[in-house]
């Protein structure tokens, strides 16, 4: 789930019919600095949408510095415990690890894994 939401297209009547937002808790200059497209598409997925990914351009956008990433922190980690636990509040642990073990190889210099896990449990619990 590597997307931004400028590259996220969807029928407005879809949109509607289904009832999907962005969790305001959840993006840039929300408590959460990340993690809405990802809530987002899973909802839709949950409500029977099709999801896909098209190789073409949609539009422009001028991509800086990001304002939010500073590294895989605790802070990182903790926020992304929050994610999953928003997408899933059935499986958001099995997510955890998952992603823990995925992306290791990422964050291995700066946190062990167990760390990792145990700042996304802490984040999954926040709220």
């Amino acid at each position: 789930m590597r997307v931004v939401s400028f590259e996220i297209s969807m029928k407005r009547k879809k949109i509607i019919e289904n009832d999907l937002f962005f969790h305001e808790d959840f993006g840039a200059g929300a408590k959460y600095n990340r993690g809405e497209e990802q809530i987002w598409l899973y909802d839709a997925l949950r409500k029977g949408l099709k999801v896909l990914f098209v190789n073409q351009k949609i539009g422009e956008v001028e991509q800086s510095s990001s304002t939010w990433f500073k590294g895989f922190d605790e802070e990182f980690f903790e926020i992304q415990g929050r994610v999953f636990r928003e997408m899933t509040p059935k499986y958001y642990k099995w997510l955890i690890l998952q992603y823990a073990v995925r992306k290791y190889f990422l964050y291995h210099r700066n946190l062990s894994l167990i760390k990792a896990v145990k700042c996304m449990l802490k984040g999954s619990c926040d709220g």
